[in-house]
């Protein structure tokens, strides 16, 4: 017995398919140009029609006639060295019977499509181009300035900031490991800046009931908040609430007379202090 083998038989489906899809393109491609072609004699038709109309002293007829030829948006009607005049009697027509609205609208069309509108002189057409150009200035410009602001705000979010805010000033009682009673002073505070804070010094005024300042009462310079670079300080946005027993005394002897006290921040660090102090 022998066998024969049978040539693979190959479907012309795929090539059925392609044949229909290059017709079909080819026809729609067709129906554009067409298309293309009528909007283009409509538009040409419009914009003579127009120009009769002007011609004839309609001019409110022919703006009805130039904006129909404009929004064909065929190509090459009305030709650009057209458009400047059309634009100018579109907008002149509507000052004419009082629309100022549909006036700059027009101009500012013109203006979008980079029509040169010098043309309009010194009139009433002119006026408004010259108001819709200052307007369009005005926004640039307070557009611009916005940009500007909210690029230096975000640099400014971005660069590091150390502050810190006095919330609170408290005259605590405390006594003294010796059994003396005396006062001390407890300083709170929030982190308005951006980065941790590690380090705030702070200068230190008492003063008598009376508004006398209690020469003496304290140094110049305190360290009120102190922790090292391995631990997370105080984040932003944060307060710190001076622990009890861990403020400022009030120096022996002059308790009873500082009745008040001021904080003036000095120094604010997002580093700690120097490992020395360990």
């Amino acid at each position: 017995m022998s066998y024969r083998s049978a040539a693979p038989q190959r479907s012309g489906r795929g090539c059925g398919c392609a044949t229909v899809l290059l017709v079909t393109l080819a026809a729609a491609a067709g129906v554009a140009v067409y298309q293309t072609s009528r909007d283009r004699e409509a538009a040409r038709a419009d914009l003579a029609e127009a120009d009769r109309l002007w011609a004839a002293g309609d001019p409110r007829a022919a703006a009805d006639r130039y904006r129909a030829a404009l929004r064909r948006a065929a190509p090459g009607v009305p030709p650009a060295a057209e458009l400047p005049r059309v634009y100018l009697r579109v907008a002149e027509a509507d000052l004419g019977r009082g629309d100022g609205a549909a006036a700059r609208a027009a101009v500012g069309e013109a203006l979008d499509r980079g029509v040169d509108l010098s043309a309009a002189g010194k009139g009433a057409v002119g006026e408004v181009v010259a108001e819709v150009r200052a307007g369009r200035e005005q926004r640039a410009a307070e557009e611009q300035a916005r940009r500007e602001a909210e690029a230096r705000r975000r640099q400014e979010e971005r660069a590091p900031r150390h502050a810190v805010e006095v919330v609170a000033v408290r005259l605590e009682p405390f006594r003294t490991t010796t059994g003396a009673t005396t006062t001390m002073v407890h300083v709170d505070w929030r982190n308005t800046g951006n980065r941790p804070v590690r380090w705030v010094t702070a200068r230190i005024r008492g003063y008598a009931a009376s508004g006398r300042e209690v020469d003496g009462a304290f140094l110049q310079e305190h360290v009120v908040y102190s922790v090292f670079d391995d631990a997370p300080g105080v984040a932003p946005g944060g307060t710190y609430v001076t622990p009890a027993g861990r403020g400022r005394l009030v120096p022996p002897g002059l308790d009873g007379e500082v009745a008040r006290v001021t904080v003036q921040v000095l120094a604010v660090r997002e580093e700690g202090p120097p490992e020395a102090w360990r």
